[in-house]
């Protein structure tokens, strides 16, 4: 073997010892979504701030979430932990290195949803503990919490889950939810497991301590029946596709697509979007080295009630590449030359235009252009005279315009030679960012006064979101990458509008009309509930009736506004007398006339519903003598 040759043996393997050495080691998961007021208290010193996205999981960080708020954290091994509302976490261990993952999840208050990759390494494990309880899932998804009474309870989707509880291993399959009893839990198959709604019912149920085991399952069984309907009903309706993923990956991330029916939420690992008809995409991501099987359950949504929808899988294998050996080249004679000057700014063009010259009488050779990883075919065959141009279009829409660099090889009789061309690509530039940005409506409380929307097309861009009242600004957000928000509404019933502008002036908007209705104590004013009026008998054959006015009046409405108001209805034994709905409710005091019978009681009955749920009742009664 020659010396050199030698050499570059020497500094490959060099390489393939210095990739081992740095394996990878990661020590924390990341929050990729946040709904609400959600906090973190980092190795749990007393000092708590707002999670945002892309905040850092770490070992001893402990989470704690508000009334309807939601933080997802993704895992290094794809795995994913939603903390629910209402909920404290610590993070007692957390690490992943060289392939083998290490989570344990101390719940003091609240739920955390999971779902788990299957753990390819037999060291690695994923547990929960919940103060009185110890979990050990592999390979699962479902819901495990504490109830308020500090008890445990858990609800499977599908996989397995062992729980020690009291001195007792208790073992919950796919389909399964246990539930406290006394110092025991039990286990039942139920058509609801996985879903937190309906785990958030029984964790209320499970509450009654006056209840026996045999008691609650029975109550627990028939909640579930009535849920199993409603579940079938909902599979017989959907018509979901999503796209098939291919057998193997060599990336560590994958996009989900697929479509549903308007009106249909789709849920997978914990984050759940509602479908407007068009394609709905969730980007999925992992540690490069947590090879293996890649599970994805899709759960579908109406209202409370959820059906599988099918698993997507794929298997990720770690490409692995091999080092380039470094070799001390000797001067070459230069055979082609790029007269593009670098740095090259994208702007009002949106595209690069690479020009130079190659030697013409090297007819085996070849010239390529390289962006990403997108390729030129051999530019020699289609160049003329030794002359070449090739043009690259570089925009939001071929997703290619995070790239730094352009190359240009050039492979001949003396070797390979290469170039480089920095690229300065400006995102204000309309030829370069053409996409628009969308904002999606993802629905609303009307009783807690808060509308929920998505941002689109924000990822590798910077969005500008306003959102307006009746066309005043409510206030402005900035968004980096993809993710949601929340308007509060005011009370009754505005126009918001939300505007979105990314760098180069694109815009995306979504306007809804919707209601406020804070719960707020309003009251009915009949006057007297009786009144006796002495008026003389009517003459002999004639109709023993006449007509009375009855006023009435709705009181202490919030801001004086009818809109707060639902439904009136007056009615006098089986006959409506008035009934008024929505936009036909334009005033507070009312004067109804009604027939009153000479010599008997009659009874008047006003109804009123308001939006926010009260329901006022009053009777009315006229004796005529």
């Amino acid at each position: 073997m020659c010396h050199s040759s030698r050499f570059k043996v020497f500094i490959a393997l060099l390489l393939i010892a210095v990739t081992i050495s740095m394996a990878a080691v990661s020590k924390s998961g990341k929050v990729r979504y946040r709904v609400g007021d959600a906090f973190i208290d980092k190795k749990a010193k007393g000092n708590w701030n707002m999670i945002t996205l892309e905040t850092k999981v770490q070992e001893k960080d402990m989470i704690r979430t508000e009334l309807e708020s939601q933080v997802i954290i993704a895992m290094p091994d794809g795995s994913v932990l939603s903390v629910d509302e209402l909920s404290l976490v610590e993070f007692s261990k957390l690490l992943n290195e060289d392939g083998v993952q290490t989570i344990v999840a101390d719940i003091r208050s609240g739920k955390v949803r999971f779902d788990a990759q299957k753990q390819t390494d037999a060291k690695s494990y994923l547990n929960f503990k919940t103060g009185t309880a110890v979990a050990a899932i592999r390979g699962t998804s479902g819901t495990i919490g504490v109830t308020s009474r500090g008890k445990p309870i858990a609800s499977l989707s599908n996989g397995r889950l062992e729980i020690n509880y009291g001195n007792k291993n208790f073992t919950v399959n796919g389909g399964e939810t246990a539930v406290p009893s006394g110092d025991e839990l039990v286990v039942l198959q139920l058509a609801s497991s996985g879903n937190l709604e309906f785990l958030k019912e029984l964790d209320k149920m499970s509450e009654d301590s006056t209840k026996t085991a045999e008691e609650l399952t029975k109550s627990i069984m028939e909640m579930d029946s009535v849920y199993n309907q409603q579940k079938q009903t909902l599979r017989d309706s959907l018509k979901c596709n999503f796209e098939a993923l291919p057998d193997t990956i060599y990336e560590p991330k994958v996009s989900l697509k697929g479509t549903c029916p308007a009106g249909i939420q789709v849920e997978i690992s914990s984050e759940r979007k509602e479908s407007n008809g068009q394609t709905l995409q969730f980007d999925q991501s992992w540690a490069p080295d947590a090879v293996g099987e890649k599970k994805f359950p899709v759960t579908c949504y109406v209202g409370k009630v959820s059906v599988d929808c099918g698993t997507l899988k794929t298997l990720y294998v770690k490409k692995i590449e091999e080092p380039t050996p470094v070799v001390i080249d000797t001067v070459k004679k230069q055979t082609f030359q790029v007269f593009t000057q670098s740095p090259v700014k994208i702007c009002e063009t949106g595209a690069l235009t690479v020009e130079g010259t190659f030697d013409p009488t090297d007819t085996s050779a070849t010239l390529i252009v390289k962006l990403g990883n997108k390729a030129s075919s051999n530019l020699i065959p289609i160049s003329a005279e030794g002359k070449f141009s090739y043009t690259i279009s570089i925009n939001d829409t071929e997703r290619n315009w995070n790239h730094k660099q352009a190359l240009v090889e050039y492979q001949g009789r003396d070797g390979r030679e290469t170039r480089t061309i920095d690229l300065d690509i400006d995102k204000t530039c309309s030829a370069v960012n053409k996409g628009k940005p969308l904002v999606e409506f993802q629905g609303y409380d009307s009783l807690h006064c808060v509308a929920n929307y998505y941002v689109k097309g924000a990822t590798d861009d910077k969005v500008v979101v306003s959102s307006e009242m009746d066309g005043s600004l409510l206030k402005e957000v900035s968004f980096e990458k993809d993710g949601s928000s929340k308007i509060k509404l005011a009370a009754g019933i505005h126009k918001y509008k939300v505007l979105a502008t990314d760098q180069a002036g694109n815009k995306g908007s979504m306007e809804r009309s919707l209601g406020c209705y804070l719960k707020h104590r309003s009251t009915l004013n009949l006057g007297a509930s009786y009144e006796r009026l002495r008026v003389p008998p009517p003459p002999n054959r004639t109709k023993a009736t006449f007509y009375k006015t009855m006023r009435f009046s709705i009181e202490n409405i919030l801001n004086q506004n009818p809109q707060m108001i639902k439904r009136v209805v007056v009615k006098q034994g089986n006959n409506v007398v008035l009934r008024l709905v929505d936009n036909q409710i334009t005033d507070l005091h009312y004067d109804v006339q009604v027939e009153l019978k000479y010599g008997k009681r009659n009874d008047i009955r006003v109804e009123v519903l308001m939006k926010n749920g009260q329901v006022l009742k009053g009777t009315k009664t006229y004796e005529v003598r």
